[in-house]
Order: C-alpha cells, then structure tokens, then sequence
C-alpha cells in the first residue's frame, strides 16, 4: 500500500532514523491541508529549510520517490496547519499493539538500511 495513506507513519520512521544517524539534527513533522479541499491532509518533514517527502509520490506518480524541495515548491498547494518539533518518543502516544508494531517496524527499517 505505500506510500498511499502513509505520510504519517513513514514519516516519522524516517525522522527517527535521520536522528539517530544524525546527531543534533533539527527536524519538523509538517502536517497540511490542500488549499481548498481540508479533506485531503499530509504530513511531511522539514529540516534545515528543506521538505522531505517521502510519500508524495501517492499524488502525483511523476514525483520521484523521495522529494526533496526547497520551503515553497510542490508543498505550497498546502496550508500548513501543524508543525512541531519531531519527538524521537512519538510512539509512546500510541496503545500498546500499535507502540511494539511501530519499534519492531523501525527495527526491521534499521537492520535493511544498515545491511
């Protein structure tokens, strides 16, 4: 099903992983809304000035896997409604099935990114 309906889950995956392999890093998890239609949300990453979107590609399949864009391009079609600091404890916010399935998840994402 990715990268369709998982801009949240794999974005912060990927802000975790940015994180331990980048000490100090600053990121943001960016969530919007499309100008005109609040029905269709996404969330991306913002650091150091760039959006990283890793599932943008649900939208538009001409967009390559990763974008990586300067503030403004392909992510102003969206009103930005939410951005925060990315807290590497997301996953404690979530009941226990989902919090062991999203560190066994971010394990097996280590292990092949690291093999």
């Amino acid at each position: 099903m990715f990268p369709t309906s998982c801009c949240e889950y794999a974005s912060l995956l990927l802000a975790w992983f940015l994180c331990e392999e980048h000490e100090g890093i600053s990121i943001d998890v960016v969530m919007g809304e499309l100008k005109g239609d609040r029905e269709h949300p996404h969330i991306w990453l913002r650091l150091e000035g760039h959006n990283v979107d890793i599932t943008a590609k649900q939208f538009d399949a001409a967009l390559p896997h990763v974008l990586i864009t300067q503030a403004g391009g392909w992510h102003d079609r969206y009103a930005v409604i939410r951005k925060a600091p990315f807290q590497r404890d997301f996953y404690e916010e979530y009941g226990d099935d989902d919090r062991q399935d999203i560190i066994d998840d971010y394990r097996a994402l280590i292990r092949a990114a690291r093999a």
